[in-house]
């Protein structure tokens, strides 16, 4: 639970020290001392935070939500090591065959493909037996609603592909 709440707090880190312009032309007298705002750098110095560990969080926060939740929800959550490779801005590796497909569309269905399998690994960890039975009315409700609306999208998907 700890590590889930570090990896948190240094995305949140990371998305404010995103919403600081990166300084550009500071270094070479483009801006007048008195009238530039902090860079981003001065601003992680001053929360006490290391140029590593800037450089940390802003890639954190640079990972996609969605794959960001997937990936700290595990049994095992990734660590920030790990979330910080995930979101570096690299190019697709050479020997990926993208079949045809723009990088972003291969980007898209490779996290679908995490997603569905996530989910698969999900549910199947939990113990029916044991889970059912404690169900009231109305989460047996919740329950068959939310069934009827992945029923129907998972026809979608198995019609199509």
């Amino acid at each position: 639970m700890s590590q889930r709440i570090r990896a948190r707090a240094i995305r949140r880190a990371g998305e404010l020290l995103k919403q600081i312009e990166p300084g550009q032309g500071a270094r070479d007298g483009k801006r007048e001392v008195g009238t530039r705002p902090p860079l981003r750098q001065e601003v992680a110095a001053q929360a006490g935070m290391s140029s590593h560990q800037a450089k940390q969080a802003i890639r954190v926060a640079s990972v996609p939500q969605d794959v960001f939740d997937m990936v700290i929800d595990e049994d095992q959550p990734a660590t920030i090591t790990q979330l910080a490779d995930m979101g570096k801005k690299t190019q697709p590796k050479p020997f990926i065959d993208l079949q045809g497909r723009d990088p972003k569309e291969f980007n898209r269905s490779m996290h679908f493909v995490g997603m569905i399998e996530y989910y698969q690994r999900q549910i199947a960890g939990v113990d029916l037996e044991v889970i059912l039975p404690g169900l009231d009315a109305q989460e047996a409700g919740q329950v068959r609603s939310a069934i009827t609306k992945i029923d129907a999208i998972h026809d979608q998907i198995v019609t199509r592909i």
